[in-house]
């Protein structure tokens, strides 16, 4: 159990190691200047996230360096087309990784109809966009559909799928019943809703 504990963090480090690269290259694309693109990959390999999910021997790495590497093809597709298929791919791949993956879906997503309005060139690049979007449902469907079938929804991943609770410990509580987005809304403060989804989720 120890050595299979031991591998599970050097696979953890290895992970959060190769996220580096996608991020590179998008710095390198999207700063334009050497000095932004090394400042940005100087704070993430030094940062306390990034330090703490590298030794974490959990899938976050792994997501990380899916969405990373899936927004990387992205910025490939706006010359090759062709990369929409692959980057759907891999973030289709991310709802297998993590039972919120459905995050990976709304980047992509997100990413295509910003892509669609300012990069609309010819019909190869929006056929190939819609052949992406499609093997996104697919790859993600699978997934869904087992969650659908065990436990009675496609966005429910056992006892402790509550996104809306108040602390981790709520989370394992089989006392405790997750809310509903309309009941948390209702029963929470503008500030602690800017909390949870602004300050202690993007940021």
């Amino acid at each position: 159990l120890i050595d299979q504990m031991a591998m599970a963090r050097c696979a953890s480090v290895l992970l959060t190691a190769a996220g580096a690269f996608p991020l590179a290259f998008l710095a390198f694309q999207w700063l334009k200047g050497r000095l932004g693109a090394w400042i940005l990959m100087s704070l993430w390999i030094f940062s306390f996230p990034a330090t703490t999910m590298s030794v974490s021997a959990l899938s976050e790495p792994l997501m990380v360096l899916v969405i990373l590497s899936a927004i990387a093809m992205i910025v490939h597709a706006l010359d090759d087309p062709r990369y929409w298929i692959w980057s759907a791919l891999l973030m289709g791949f991310g709802f297998w990784v993590l039972p919120n993956g459905l995050v990976a879906g709304g980047i992509w997503i997100a990413l295509a109809i910003w892509s669609w309005k300012k990069y609309n060139r010819d019909f190869k690049f929006r056929r190939n966009m819609a052949a992406g979007f499609f093997v996104l449902v697919v790859a993600a469907a699978g997934n869904w559909g087992l969650r659908a079938n065990y436990f009675g929804s496609g966005f429910d991943y056992g006892d402790n799928s509550k996104f809306l609770v108040d602390s981790y410990e709520q989370v394992w509580a089989p006392n405790v019943a997750g809310p509903s987005l309309g009941e948390y809304f209702t029963s929470h403060s503008g500030s602690q809703i800017f909390k949870k989804f602004i300050a202690g989720g993007a940021l």
